[in-house]
């Protein structure tokens, strides 16, 4: 099965905050923000998915998609926009490309989203994202 990881922001003056890219993608980005130097602050328990957490799973503070929400503080998005930033100023790696994720209840936004191929376009999208401070990604399968 196919994942699709949704980031979701807190609204603020521009507006909703929504992004989401593949598994794949996810690690990758993830990946490429450590090779730049980024320090991950760990996540936490979203509010909303904390009575889940304590009922059916022990949380993890990794970056690590659940069916439950994670948080990633405002400082930890910044830090890891930073680290791509400065990784999307040189050539980027050959990324792998995921599996074509399919479903009937996405707008056409969202699945280009989350068949994005990890390139400079997708992850100025994403850095610009993250750049708005908090947010909570989980799995939508």
């Amino acid at each position: 099965m196919a994942f699709v990881v949704e980031m979701i922001g807190k609204p603020d003056a521009v507006g909703r905050r929504f992004f989401c890219c593949s598994a794949t993608n996810w690690r990758q980005v993830l990946q490429l923000g450590l090779d730049w130097g980024w320090q991950p602050a760990g996540t936490s328990s979203d509010n909303a998915w904390k009575n889940d957490w304590e009922q059916y799973g022990r949380f993890s503070a990794d970056y690590e998609c659940d069916e439950w929400g994670k948080s990633v503080s405002a400082a930890d998005a910044t830090a890891l926009a930073e680290a791509l930033e400065r990784a999307s100023r040189q050539p980027l790696p050959k990324f792998e490309r995921g599996p074509t994720l399919l479903r009937e209840d996405v707008t056409a936004d969202e699945a280009r989203m989350a068949n994005a191929n990890l390139d400079a376009g997708s992850l100025g999208e994403l850095i610009r994202f993250l750049r708005r401070g908090e947010f909570t990604f989980l799995w939508d399968d």
